[in-house]
């Protein structure tokens, strides 16, 4: 036998301050009472309603809680935007692409704070590796596939620190080892 004892005036009070929490405003949760509970008001909810939806929601806070602050992520943007070759040009394209490859996650505000304080540790060592091949052209031996085309490219930092696309092939010279390929830059990659 389902009791039907409404909730009390601490599970109602208590419930308003997890809304102010997950910044609903009214509309929002009275439509989300409704959805979940078929009642407009959280008065209106039975103290079990009432005890079920405030654990539902602190679960909730916890797993935002867990999400990376906004000052991780302006910390992250402003630290991108020095080793983004494109400079920004194409938007969050390459920083999302990265984030995809290293954390499986599409966009910056999916990551949790411990990501991103090992992004922060992450770019910090590529900036420090940037700042090394300054002033040299260096093949940077990673391959990828392009974004636009899907073809295989290789990065070459050049002497003013512009990061170029070049397409790459197999080297001629496989130096005795017929395990390991090595990839050579050819020419400039131009697929738009």
């Amino acid at each position: 036998m389902e009791t039907t004892e409404k909730a009390t005036e601490k599970q109602v009070k208590y419930l308003h301050i997890l809304y102010r929490k997950l910044y609903w405003g009214e509309e929002t949760y009275r439509s989300m009472l409704n959805h979940n509970y078929g009642v407009d008001s959280t008065t209106d909810l039975t103290k079990a309603q009432a005890f079920a939806w405030i654990s539902k929601l602190t679960k909730i806070i916890e797993q935002l809680d867990d999400r990376i602050t906004d000052k991780q992520v302006y910390l992250v943007r402003e630290l991108w935007n020095v080793i983004d070759y494109a400079k920004g040009k194409e938007g969050n394209v390459h920083l999302n692409v990265f984030l995809k490859k290293y954390y499986n996650k599409p966009v910056l505000a999916l990551l949790t704070k411990q990501e991103g304080i090992k992004l922060i540790k992450q770019i910090g060592q590529m900036t420090k590796q940037a700042e090394e091949r300054k002033g040299k052209t260096t093949v940077l031996r990673r391959r990828t596939k392009c974004v636009h085309c899907g073809k295989l490219i290789m990065w070459v930092q050049l002497k003013d620190g512009r990061r170029e696309a070049f397409d790459c092939a197999p080297s001629t010279s496989s130096g005795g080892d017929s395990n390991k390929i090595e990839y050579v830059a050819t020419d400039f990659h131009k697929c738009r």
